[in-house]
């Protein structure tokens, strides 16, 4: 991917929808060598309709809890499509942290996260595809267990880095005048989450 110099960032984000308030440290853009554009949005331009967390010098941290954290926390602006058809890519970096009770005799599948993406279209319909965390995803270590060993207690670790092999989060498709968002939805309890960016990426299928 190519950096895009400081002027023209701006013009490309004044042309994806996304608020002239929020400037090219908010949301980096980048474009892609067969025509498409990656979105890097910093935590200082979520949008977060729940207090469930803050802004740290790392990212959006949202603290263990032992309730679920119920709706979506932290969004992205909406972001014009200005390609063709093509695609939209979800690369959310983050660490999730969690704590709790796993059947040893059987495949950790609990829910822990969920995330989305979202498309509006020129109509005025919406869609989406949703993405779940759950505890099979993550590195467990046994913490403990109780004495006649019925309930075990289990550390897990998520990392999906930048600088890693991160993982893909949704994908849709999409047409020219679209809006894309994404959403960090329902931290299950136990789980702590830093949210240290949310990076979308289009691209044109030719």
């Amino acid at each position: 991917m190519k950096q895009i110099s400081s002027v023209l960032a701006m013009v490309v984000l004044l042309g994806s929808g996304v608020s002239a308030a929020q400037d090219e440290q908010d949301v980096e853009v980048s474009f892609i060598d067969n025509g498409g554009l990656s979105y890097k949005v910093n935590p200082s331009a979520f949008t977060t309709t729940q207090s469930y967390g803050s802004l740290t010098s790392e990212g959006y941290l949202v603290p263990r809890a032992g309730l679920i954290r119920n709706g979506c926390f932290a969004s992205t602006p909406w972001i014009d499509v200005n390609h063709g058809q093509g695609k939209a890519y979800a690369f959310p970096h983050f660490t999730l942290e969690w704590w709790g009770e796993v059947n040893p005799v059987e495949e950790p599948d609990d829910t822990l996260l969920r995330l989305t993406l979202e498309v509006k279209r020129q109509n005025g319909t919406t869609s989406q595809v949703r993405s779940y965390i759950y505890t099979g995803l993550l590195d467990l270590e046994l913490r403990y267990y109780n004495e006649d060993r019925t309930q075990f207690y289990y550390y897990g670790r998520l990392d999906n880095l930048a600088d890693q092999a991160e993982m893909l989060f949704g994908n849709i498709a999409v047409s020219p005048g679209d809006k894309i968002r994404y959403n960090v939805c329902d931290l299950y309890e136990g789980g702590k989450l830093l949210i240290r960016d949310l990076t979308l990426t289009t691209l044109p299928i030719f």
